[in-house]
């Protein structure tokens, strides 16, 4: 009987170790999460699963536990256990421990998973932050580019509104001029062109210099 109770506790023991090495993986791809943490989506994905996994391996920890107390309430009542009861004993004790190391361990990773879940949510947040600065700075430009665009379409009707206003300034003034008669013209000396009034003399140049250019 203390054969048959042995091998189950070696059954045991190694289901234990092998829910360790599944732990072991478990941590070292949370480890690797926690380094690709940059990556988003993926990563969010990845944390959840990996909760997942951990919420299981807790569970079948615990199953194991309770299997483990089992046998020794069971072995308490044969005979044989009496000789190594305390052989026995030292390894219920050592697995009790492992198995409070490894509650430890889970208790860590979902705290570590709960930081990454929060550093998620804040990028998260500031990304939505920057796209909306962005969409306020583009609303702004296009309408400084729309009032920059009706200033330069008034100047420029301005402008065009000035030259159309010179060229009958320009065809007054020719009209103005006194016409020489035909017999005057052998008899009179040559004289000097007749300038135009003062105001006006300098205002072809001005116009040359100041206006822009209607069709830049």
């Amino acid at each position: 009987m203390l054969k048959k109770e042995r091998e189950k506790t070696v059954n045991v023991t190694k289901e234990l170790n092998e829910t360790k090495a599944s732990l072991f993986n478990a941590t070292n791809e949370l480890h690797h999460v926690t380094t690709v943490a940059s990556e988003g989506q993926g990563l969010r994905e990845s944390v959840t699963r990996l909760q997942r996994e951990l919420v299981v391996g807790g569970e079948v920890q615990e199953r194991y536990r309770q299997r483990v107390n089992s046998l020794l309430r069971h072995l308490q009542h044969s005979t044989e256990v009496e000789i190594t009861q305390n052989s026995f004993s030292s390894q219920v004790s050592a697995l009790n421990q492992e198995l409070q190391n490894q509650n430890n361990a889970l208790s860590a990773a979902m705290l570590r998973l709960n930081e990454l879940d929060a550093q998620l949510a804040k990028r998260d947040a500031t990304s939505a932050e920057s796209k909306c600065l962005l969409e306020e700075a583009k609303n702004e430009f296009h309408d400084q580019l729309a009032v920059a665009e009706s200033n330069y379409n008034n100047l420029k009707m301005a402008n065009t509104k000035l030259e159309g206003e010179l060229v009958e300034l320009r065809y007054q003034l020719q009209c103005l001029q006194p016409q020489v008669p035909v017999e005057g013209v052998a008899r009179s000396p040559p004289s000097l062109p007749l300038a135009p009034p003062e105001p006006f003399s300098n205002l072809h140049a001005l116009v040359n210099i100041d206006a822009p250019d209607p069709n830049p």
